[in-house]
């Protein structure tokens, strides 16, 4: 049997890491439902770099430092595979991810979104552990559903 795969998005990932963020009553015990049924957990290193960044603008300096610290070792303990994207602009998979503000003229999307969204396309992933509905809105089913 198949592991159920799951992409981790940057809302995911900081309400876990946030207590007080006002997803995280919801994240943190999905999280631990997918940690433990196994799920295979799959982040991009363009979420990693929104999540460092919100929470060094979320924290104090001595928080930052902790959550970091913590944010890292959970990606570093092997249950979460990590999508590296490399940083080549003019690359067809550029290309791929510019497709998707495209399909959404409307929406505000983030690059990393787009990113997130044609990654999840191509590992034919259907759940996002996420907080952001563009997921839904390109056709992801978003774990744990929002209120």
């Amino acid at each position: 049997m198949m592991k159920e795969q799951v992409f981790v998005d940057t809302g995911g990932w900081f309400a876990v890491l946030v207590g007080d963020d006002k997803f995280s009553k919801l994240a943190v015990p999905q999280y631990r439902l997918l940690v433990e049924a196994e799920a295979e957990l799959i982040t991009s290193n363009y979420v990693v770099a929104e999540v460092i960044t919100l929470l060094r603008r979320h924290a104090s300096w001595p928080a930052f430092h902790k959550l970091a610290n913590q944010f890292k070792r959970i990606i570093g303990e092997g249950y979460v595979s990590l999508v590296n994207i490399g940083s080549r602009y003019d690359s067809p998979l550029h290309d791929a991810f510019m497709h998707w503000f495209g399909e959404f003229p409307r929406e505000r999307l983030s690059y990393t979104d787009c990113v997130s969204f044609e990654i999840m396309r191509r590992l034919d992933i259907r759940n996002a552990f996420a907080f952001d509905r563009h997921f839904q809105k390109a056709g992801f089913r978003l774990i744990p559903g929002l209120p």
